[in-house]
């Protein structure tokens, strides 16, 4: 799984990043120290950081993981 992401292009990266994002706003949303909304806005949050992170990474304002990668 390491490896996957280690090598991930941006658009398999922002899915992982994605399905991370939902799994955490499920949690977060049942904790009350947690949660910082409605499960519906903390999912809205961490999908817009991983459309966010997609776009710069698209733009080359940051390295993909494959990108940071070493010969």
């Amino acid at each position: 799984m390491r490896d996957r992401i280690r090598n991930a292009s941006p658009e398999v990266f922002a899915l992982y990043s994605a399905i991370v994002g939902i799994a955490l706003a499920a949690v977060l949303s049942q904790t009350r120290i947690l949660a910082f909304g409605s499960f519906q806005m903390m999912l809205v949050s961490f999908l817009v950081a991983d459309i966010g992170l997609y776009a710069m990474m698209k733009l080359g304002l940051i390295k993909s993981p494959r990108d940071r990668r070493q010969p």
